[in-house]
C-alpha cells in the first residue's frame, strides 16, 4: 500500500470519528467547555420545586464543572482555597431562575455561635448592569458597576429547617446574670431593626446583598432570594431562585433569551474559611434559554432513526475506506 494512500485512509478514519463524537454529542445536547469560556444555560421546564432538592426536574439541566481558587486578593494560605471546583446547573420555568450548586466536603459545619466554629456556605454573584458587554470587577463589583451576590449560609440553613439556635444550645450549663428589661425589645436594638443577624425566625437561608468593591457589601432593600441546602455522603447540595425581574435597581434582572454572567464562591469552615479566606471562580456565561417547541413521540422516532441511519452510514464508510 502506498504511504500516501494510507495516509489518506486514516486521515478520513480521523475525520470519521470526531463527526460521530460530534453528531452523539449534538444529539445528546452535551455541552464541553472550551478556550472562549464556560457557559452555563439555564433550560425551560414547567415546574420546579425549591423544597425537593433531588427533584427529577433536575435531570433536565446541563452540569457544568466550574474550577475554584484562592481569591486573589490575599495571598496563600490566607486567601483560602480548600474547595478545588463545584459543579452548576440553571433551570427557569419562564418566570423564575433556579440555581443547583454540589459540591465535595467532609464535614458539615452548620454552627456559626463559637468563637472557634466556622460555618460552610457559597455564594453567586451577578453584575447589576452590563455595560455594552463590560463586566464588573469579579472581586465583589467596583463603582459604578456593581455585583449583587446571593450568599447560602450552613448555619442559618440549619435555623431555617430546625429552628433558631443561640448560645445556649452550644453551652446548656451556661451562667448568665439578670439583665433588666431583657423582655422588651429595645433590649435587642439589632433584632428591633431588623438586623438579619440577629432575627430569630429565618424565612430562607439566602442573604440577598449588593457590592461595589471588596468591603462594600450590604444587605439589598429586599430579602427575596428562596433557597435549600443538604448535606449528605461528604457532599453539599444547594438550590437557590429568585423571580427574573424585581423593583428594585441594586437587584440583577434576568429575562427569557437573556444573556448576562455568574460566579461562583465557596468557604469550608472547617478549614478556618470565612470572609475573604474563599474559593473563588472567573466570570462564566449564563444563558437563559427559549422553551423548545413541543414534539410529539413520532418527532423523537424520526429524530432517533434519521441519526441511527446516519451513524451507520459513517461507519460503513470508515470500514470500507481502511480495508
Amino acid at each position: 500500500m502506498l504511504r500516501g494512500e494510507l495516509m489518506n485512509r486514516k486521515g478520513i478514519l480521523a475525520f470519521g470519528v470526531v463527526f460521530l463524537i460530534s453528531l452523539t454529542l449534538t444529539f445528546l445536547n452535551i455541552k464541553i467547555a472550551n478556550s472562549q469560556g464556560i457557559i452555563l444555560e439555564a433550560k425551560y421546564v414547567e415546574h420546579i420545586s425549591i423544597d425537593n432538592i433531588n427533584d427529577p426536574v433536575w435531570d433536565e439541566a446541563v452540569p457544568v464543572i466550574v474550577p475554584l481558587s484562592a481569591q486573589s486578593r490575599i495571598t496563600a494560605p490566607r486567601g483560602g482555597g480548600a474547595i478545588k471546583s463545584l459543579t452548576a446547573r440553571a433551570l427557569h420555568d419562564g418566570e423564575a431562575i433556579y440555581l443547583k450548586l454540589t459540591w465535595k466536603d467532609d464535614t458539615e459545619d452548620v454552627s456559626f455561635l463559637r468563637q472557634e466554629d466556622f460555618r460552610d456556605s457559597v455564594a453567586v454573584q451577578f453584575p447589576v448592569k452590563l455595560d455594552n458587554g463590560k463586566l464588573p470587577s469579579v472581586c465583589m463589583g467596583q463603582l459604578g458597576a456593581a455585583g449583587n451576590i446571593w450568599h447560602w449560609k450552613a448555619d442559618w440553613n440549619e435555623e431555617y429547617l430546625n429552628g433558631f439556635k443561640d448560645i445556649d444550645n452550644v453551652y446548656p450549663n451556661m451562667m448568665v446574670n439578670f439583665y433588666p428589661r431583657e423582655e422588651e425589645e429595645i433590649f435587642y436594638p439589632a433584632k428591633s431593626v431588623g438586623n438579619l443577624y440577629s432575627v430569630d425566625k429565618r424565612t430562607t437561608p439566602v442573604e440577598n446583598l449588593i457590592s461595589t468593591e471588596y468591603g462594600t457589601i450590604t444587605p439589598s432593600a429586599e430579602q427575596n432570594v428562596i433557597g435549600k441546602g443538604e448535606w449528605k455522603n461528604g457532599e453539599w447540595t444547594v438550590v437557590m431562585s429568585r423571580s427574573f425581574t424585581t423593583p428594585y435597581e441594586s437587584d440583577a434582572q434576568f429575562g427569557v433569551g437573556k444573556r448576562t454572567a455568574i460566579s461562583f464562591a465557596a468557604w469550608d469552615g472547617s478549614a478556618g474559611e470565612r470572609d475573604g479566606l474563599k474559593s473563588t471562580s472567573t466570570w462564566i456565561d449564563l444563558e437563559i434559554s427559549e422553551p423548545l417547541p413541543q414534539k410529539s413521540p413520532l418527532d423523537t422516532i424520526v429524530v432517533f432513526t434519521l441519526f441511527a441511519a446516519i451513524v451507520i452510514f459513517v461507519v460503513f464508510i470508515i470500514i470500507r475506506t481502511v480495508t
